[in-house]
């Protein structure tokens, strides 16, 4: 295998595993998201992966008790058969119960551990006329009642008091909390971002100008315990005791971890060089997942007393270059060590998304860093995870606010490393990819654009939406300025040459549109041209469908330098 592709293989793989737990020896137990799908242990001595279970059709849930080392299973098996099974970190598994479902449910959609007493679990089912039902069942016996209708997403069940908490969408960036209390008939909904629940309290985030303000709920009345603000925005959050949080913050792209107490105590921030993300609670500790460009990746158990267990993961570190941290204009900026070749600039989907130091893109980063190219991360003005001052400063005035944003990084650019714009390439995905589109009525020497599965007309793409709510997002952002992405727009650009990537089984942005773009650029003499991967969808599934792509944006940057 070629040095490159095992770099996508390696990279592929971590992000198709999800750490669980650890066995015995303190090997990582993984759940593996791909073919086929599986519970694996990746032996440290070795680097090597085993399968120690392999899922089927008939698993349909796996649940985590973080009191206790095991795994709990939901199996629906053949004439309605519910079997539950307690699996052990070495694989080995007993069956604890079997149910038979009424005849009218058709399907399992989610389930959850009770957090007031976890020998029981709260499913949520699928009936024949297409309603969901939820109803509570034990691990260890034969019980099995009807709770009420309600919604999937179920996060949060206490029996005693039959309260429930579910997650429904709402834009195309949140979700509402639903607390639901069976015995008085009553919902409440909470608008603030959900983070995470134990047996008494839950966690919520609100976003402020600048940082972020947590807000703790006890869950059986829903009063207020406590408010803390945060300097940064919170990513994510998980409790550690009864009473303390451990809370994930960004930094411009960097993350920290801070332990929080319930009456606002605060650690000093701990730096991990890099992004860190919530895997799993395992045993009365917290499974974080951490990644970085140049540091590569690692897996941390953190202790209730605040001990870090660092073991090393898929992906080595390398010393291919430096990070730079440019607060004042949001950017991650990577420089090889060798002399600078180019300069890749790189803008992410969503708007509302957020770019971390991460192993992005199948490790594109690395490989352009490898071949002597400098890399430019840019949170452009409505990225998430960094204030809703940030979020809000372009709605409704884009061309405007981003045009001031590459205005600056060209200059930045130029003072720092002597970049003139015309080694500059910029490269968008997604949304990225119509702002990319947009720099090029806005500058005139860029040396070349790459823009994946663009959103070429904003105006067609908000008329194919069914929801009202999210036609109102869209209107709440850009208003009547459709005109700021259009082809009209976009084929002001007379002088950069423009690549379009995109898959004919996109189900977000609809490729014919990418197609007729570049074709009517070409009738002009524009130098564009149009990529059409077969068969892939919005964003690659398999290996090779990411190798494709990938080796299609790295011709289009190298191939066109």
């Amino acid at each position: 295998m070629r040095k490159q592709e095992k770099v996508f293989h390696e990279i592929y793989q971590h992000y198709l595993h999800r750490l669980v737990g650890f066995d015995a020896d303190q090997n990582p137990v993984l759940i593996q998201y791909m073919e086929p799908l599986a519970v694996v242990i990746y032996h440290r001595a070795t680097c090597r992966l085993d399968t120690i279970y392999v899922l089927t059709e008939e698993d349909q849930a796996l649940l985590f008790p973080d009191n206790r080392p095991i795994l709990i299973m939901i199996s629906v098996l053949d004439q309605r058969i519910v079997q539950i099974k307690e699996m052990n970190m070495d694989g080995s598994w007993r069956v604890t119960a079997s149910y038979q479902m009424p005849s009218e449910i058709e399907l399992l959609v989610d389930a959850c551990l009770a957090a007031d007493d976890p020998t029981y679990i709260c499913v949520v089912v699928q009936t024949q006329a297409n309603r969901n039902e939820i109803f509570s069942l034990q691990i260890y016996g034969k019980a099995w009642k009807r709770i009420r209708g309600g919604y999937e997403n179920i996060v949060y069940y206490h029996r005693n008091r039959q309260i429930l908490l579910s997650l429904r969408d709402r834009t195309p960036d949140s979700s509402e909390l639903v607390v639901s209390l069976p015995f008085h008939a009553k919902e409440v909904v909470i608008k603030d971002r959900y983070l995470c629940s134990n047996r008494d309290y839950f966690c919520l985030e609100h976003e402020l100008e600048q940082g972020s303000e947590l807000k703790i709920l006890n869950t059986l009345d829903q009063k207020m315990i406590s408010t803390i603000c945060t300097n940064n925005a919170v990513v994510d959050a998980a409790w550690m005791k009864d009473e303390q949080l451990l809370v994930i913050l960004n930094q411009n792209g960097n993350h920290f971890i801070q332990y929080i107490e319930l009456d606002g105590t605060k650690s000093e921030p701990i730096d991990m060089q890099g992004s860190v993300r919530i895997s799993n609670r395992f045993n009365h500790h917290v499974l974080l997942e951490k990644e970085s460009l140049l540091n590569g990746t690692e897996w941390l158990l953190i202790s209730q007393e605040q001990k870090i267990t660092k073991l090393p993961g898929f992906i080595k570190d390398t010393c291919i270059g430096d990070r730079h941290i440019v607060s004042s204009l949001h950017l991650l900026v990577y420089t090889p060590h060798e002399q600078i070749k180019g300069c890749m600039v790189s803008l992410h989907g969503g708007p509302e998304s957020c770019e971390y130091d991460e192993l992005r893109y199948l490790g594109l980063y690395r490989v352009m860093l490898k071949a002597g190219w400098m890399v430019v991360v840019l949170n452009y003005s409505g990225s998430s995870q960094l204030g809703m001052m940030h979020k809000k400063r372009p709605w409704k005035k884009w061309k405007k606010c981003f045009g001031e944003e590459i205005d600056a990084l060209v200059e930045y650019l130029s003072d720092h490393y002597g970049l003139d714009e015309n080694e500059l390439v910029l490269y968008g995905v997604s949304f990225g990819a119509s702002l990319a589109l947009l720099a090029g009525s806005l500058r005139s020497q860029l040396q070349r654009i790459i823009a994946v599965s663009p959103m070429v007309s904003l105006e067609r793409h908000v008329k194919r939406l069914a929801s009202p709510q999210y036609k109102r997002w869209f209107q709440e952002r850009f208003g009547d300025f459709h005109a700021e992405f259009s082809p009209d727009r976009y084929l002001i650009n007379q002088n950069i040459p423009v690549t379009v990537i995109q898959g004919d089984q996109d189900e977000v942005v609809d490729y014919s549109e990418s197609s007729a773009l570049v074709e009517q650029a070409k009738i002009r003499g524009l130098h564009w041209e149009f990529i059409l991967e077969p068969s892939v969808g919005h964003v690659p599934q398999t290996l090779d469908e990411y190798q494709n792509r990938l080796n299609h944006i790295v011709n289009a940057v190298l191939g066109g330098s």
